[in-house]
């Protein structure tokens, strides 16, 4: 028998299964890991730390691997100052899901329990995200070829500028790249101008005027 739920209730109920489901995982034994990892947001966790006299912990950790990461945490008596953000540090951990009190939803946490710096990253530490660019392959494509392009300049028959020619002088040796033709009709006749445009059928059309502007 399904239970008939409007838009609270149901907020509620799933709010109240996932507090039941955290105090659940909160009784659980924790296991720990070593992770090798990029640690980010280590320097705005310990201004927000610095703010708050009575905060022992740096909350809003990353630990990167390529573009995959991981939040984390940790009491500040367990990262040194010598560990700075963006270095490669071997930690050991534990990890659970948690509740996020913004999205209703399960996430993965860490909390660091003892993190080192590495001599050699290198060695260590894998970019996946890297590897992958390095490991592409070459893929060339030759580039189709079109009939020349057919091009209308429209610009004003009333204008005492030669602006067709400076677009052309403009061009250079471009033009010869393309099949130009030249129409002129008032611009300020919003009629005769829209039905010019609608008339040219050519792959580009390019309105131009005097005055500086194009």
């Amino acid at each position: 028998m399904h239970q008939k739920f409007n838009f609270q209730q149901f907020k509620d109920s799933s709010v109240s299964k996932l507090e039941l489901l955290e105090t659940f995982m909160n009784s659980q034994v924790l296991e720990s890991v070593i992770l090798v990892a990029q640690i980010e947001n280590l320097d705005s966790a310990r201004q927000r730390a610095a703010q708050y006299s009575h905060s022992q912990m740096l909350y809003n950790l990353q630990l990167k691997d390529g573009a995959n990461y991981i939040k984390a945490h940790a009491s500040i008596s367990i990262i040194p100052k010598c560990i700075q953000d963006g270095m490669i540090v071997e930690v050991i951990c534990q990890y659970k899901p948690i509740i996020s009190k913004k999205n209703d939803c399960l996430e993965i946490e860490a909390n660091i329990l003892k993190i080192k710096q590495l001599e050699d990253p290198e060695k260590h530490y894998i970019d996946h995200t890297a590897l992958m660019l390095q490991n592409l392959k070459p893929n060339r494509v030759i580039f189709p070829e079109h009939e020349t392009p057919k091009v209308t300049l429209l610009y004003s028959n009333a204008s005492q500028a030669l602006v067709n020619k400076d677009f052309l002088d403009a061009l250079d040796y471009q033009k010869n790249y393309i099949i130009l033709d030249t129409k002129t009709v008032n611009l300020s006749d919003v009629k005769s101008l829209s039905q010019t445009i609608n008339d040219i059928k050519t792959d580009i059309l390019i309105i131009i005027r005097g005055g500086g502007g194009i």
